[in-house]
């Protein structure tokens, strides 16, 4: 009311805050001829402000003119008690607003910037549309909904709504937005200076397979508009794509198996010795060192043969690399074998597992099978002929003694040019 006291429009924001508070005044006519005619008085409104409410404040002034009478109410499809409920509504906010020094000017021929002061009063729903092809929109604090068909401001790219009704149905939540009126952007930093900035970022474009830079203005938490910029943030750009490598949507060529197993076992060792210097490398520092694989690049084609090992040890200061192949291995040598076997670390459990097949455990003391200066003992996987897995387990002596013979049994028939002792 304030606002509109500024803009001149106090007698039709009063009338809107009446008619919002209830239920819709109109009532779908089954005559068409009726139904067209009530159209034709909504649609003789002046176009100068696009709103849902212009029509209905065309629908107002005939109720005034006919004094609310019901049989007109039911003759034009009107909402009786619904428009009663409204007049006393408005009555009551005249009295509030003469009290605060307000006058109305009971006049509703005119409705000058009546999106600006609709605006002042609902600031947390300004929304836009998202393509001119459906009426499906974004609104402030990041909720998606669709304006209503029958709803008069269909082409405005920014406005603001009086009800955002939400309806749970089988397949989900969904929001539809009512009271619609079309507001020019300028209006949100005159009124709300704190609440608009422009905001630069970097974007992959599809079809340039490149970054571009984006210059957005942002009300709140709602982009207003976008435009392509020369300028581009190269920190964000590494930002961005360490984000799609991390994703799984891009690859890079070197960074293999071999990489993420040395992850592996400085995270292992980070967590079973916390005091010897190593430190975890989560989502957070592989976005890192992502970041610093990336860095400079705006193409992907750019980054994807990048040389990855330079920066995955530039994680760990030099004097820790010696300790991390002492206290955590690549390899394990067994008797029986005559080349050492990789070791598979896993820093969720965390644990490190040799797999090897059941023939090459014979004669194998337990407590030679330990890393990490003796402090860890290896998960032992033991393998059929067949290099299937038959066995999980941390005690060697256990297996023999109560998992061996069914093992043997269930095997030796199937290999029996292998050694079943």
């Amino acid at each position: 009311l304030c606002e509109a006291e500024q803009q001149g429009c106090v007698d039709a924001i009063i009338v809107i805050a009446a008619l919002v508070q209830g239920r819709s005044i109109i009532i779908p006519l089954k005559d068409r001829r009726k139904d067209r005619e009530r159209k034709a008085w909504m649609d003789a409104a002046p176009d100068s402000e696009k709103s849902d409410f212009i029509a209905l404040l065309e629908i107002w002034k005939r109720l005034e003119q006919e004094r609310f009478n019901p049989g007109f109410c039911r003759e034009w499809g009107i909402h009786f008690t619904g428009a009663q409920q409204a007049a006393r509504t408005a009555q009551q906010l005249i009295q509030q607003a003469e009290r605060a020094g307000i006058q109305p000017h009971n006049d509703l021929t005119t409705y000058p910037s009546l999106g600006r002061s609709i605006l002042s009063g609902f600031p947390d729903q300004v929304g836009r549309r998202l393509d001119r092809g459906t009426l499906r929109c974004e609104l402030v604090g990041g909720r998606r909904g669709d304006i209503r068909r029958e709803s008069a401001v269909q082409d405005a790219t920014i406005f603001v709504a009086t009800e955002i009704d939400e309806r749970t149905t089988a397949k989900g939540v969904n929001t539809f937005i009512n009271g619609v009126t079309a507001i020019d952007p300028k209006w949100l930093e005159e009124l709300f200076p704190d609440t608009v900035q422009t905001q630069k970022s970097v974007r992959f474009d599809k079809v340039k397979q490149g970054l571009i830079g984006i210059e957005a203005t942002q009300y709140r938490d709602l982009t207003l508009a976008e435009n392509e910029t020369q300028e581009i943030d190269h920190e964000g750009a590494a930002e961005l794509f360490a984000d799609k490598i991390l994703s799984g949507e891009w690859k890079l060529k070197h960074w293999d198996h071999s990489v993420d197993q040395w992850i592996e076992r400085v995270n292992c060792i980070a967590q079973w010795s916390p005091d010897s210097g190593f430190s975890t490398v989560d989502e957070a520092g592989k976005r890192m060192i992502l970041a610093e694989i990336c860095s400079g690049s705006l193409r992907f084609k750019e980054i994807q043969n990048k040389p990855v090992w330079p920066a995955i040890k530039a994680w760990l200061p030099d004097m820790l690399l010696p300790l991390l192949d002492h206290l955590a291995p690549e390899t394990f040598q067994l008797p029986n074998r005559h080349k050492p076997i990789k070791l598979r670390y896993e820093s969720k459990h965390p644990r490190v597992v040799l797999a090897s097949m059941v023939q090459d455990f014979y004669d194998v003391e337990p407590e030679s099978l330990k890393i990490c200066d003796g402090q860890i003992a290896l998960t032992l996987e033991m393998l059929a002929p067949n290099r299937r897995p038959v066995q999980l387990t941390n005690d060697l002596q256990g297996f023999w003694e109560r998992s061996y013979p069914q093992i043997k049994k269930d095997l030796a028939g199937r290999y029996p040019k292998h050694e079943w002792r």
